[in-house]
């Protein structure tokens, strides 16, 4: 299948979106755990609040770049 470079650019920012949104999960993971880690209503909650904001938006990103291929693949087979 031909594309062209402005698909290839959207599959490329797609695949971008979505390694971001991995990438921001992986971090709130990082950042979470030490306070998931400690005794304490405090450093837990803060801990549930960093780790449960960084899994929302890195999935939402995840999402957007997921989204954006498949609306390039469906584009690209319907222009055939």
């Amino acid at each position: 299948m031909e594309h062209t470079a402005e698909a290839y650019g959207e599959y490329w920012g797609g695949a971008v979106r979505i390694a971001v949104g991995g990438l921001l999960t992986w971090i709130g993971r990082t950042v979470a755990g030490p306070f998931l880690a400690l005794d304490g209503l405090g450093p837990t909650a803060v801990g549930f609040a960093v780790f449960a904001g960084m899994l929302v938006v890195g999935t939402y990103v995840a999402v957007l770049g997921l989204a954006r291929v498949i609306r390039t693949a469906v584009a690209a087979e319907r222009s055939r």
